[in-house]
């Protein structure tokens, strides 16, 4: 199952303890929404487990994922700016987008790690020249495989999404793609064994 090897991939976040959280019917703001009904829609598995977990995973929109808002910054943002913007948020990466939001590029960890820490570099030079420019994204009609097989296949922690016309609408992580799997499916999370291709060779107990 393709969800399970994003166990242990997002750094410390995927060593967490899995969460335990009781899922139930909709109620409030999300009480009647005209897509409740869809069986791709967030709610419909979520209110008896219509889906086991692998086709959950293949048909789930990221657009009815629980997103954090995505730090975003322009092109010509000064790189102490854009550090500490990225501190006050809390935010492992920042995008970078133009004056229509399009989509420039995403100053990520990694970036300041291999770029900034240990060499002489100036707090006033614009992020557009440390930034992986445009980065691959995903729109949010795509799924959560497609989020989990992009993230594995290029190693990226951080998937920015995107319209149809290239504008920047969200961001999804390696964290929310783990926080989502073990909120929706604590059984199967639950019953993994310590190393993934671990084979018990006899049952446990008396």
């Amino acid at each position: 199952m393709a969800l399970l090897y994003m166990n242990g991939y997002a750094g410390g976040a995927a060593r967490e303890q899995p969460r335990t959280i009781a899922v139930s019917a909709p109620s409030g703001a999300n009480a009647g929404r005209p897509d409740a009904g869809d069986p791709n829609c967030y709610n419909a598995f979520a209110w008896g487990g219509v889906m086991g977990a692998e086709e959950s995973i293949r048909t789930e929109k990221l657009r009815y994922l629980r997103l954090a808002e995505p730090t975003c910054m322009p092109p010509d943002t000064p790189l102490n700016q854009a550090l500490d913007m990225m501190r006050k948020n809390r935010a492992a990466c920042a995008l970078v987008c133009s004056g229509e939001h399009k989509l420039l590029g995403i100053l990520t960890e990694r970036d300041v790690l291999h770029k900034v820490v240990g060499e002489t570099i100036e707090g006033s030079i614009p992020v557009e020249q440390l930034m992986t420019a445009t980065p691959r994204s995903l729109s949010p009609e795509d799924t959560l495989l497609q989020a989990i097989r992009l993230m594995t296949e290029g190693g990226y922690r951080h998937v920015p999404l995107t319209d149809k016309d290239g504008r920047l609408v969200g961001l999804v992580s390696a964290h929310d793609v783990i926080t989502y799997i073990a909120e929706h499916f604590p059984a199967e999370v639950h019953n993994l064994p310590p190393r993934l291709h671990q084979k018990p060779t006899q049952p446990e107990g008396a």
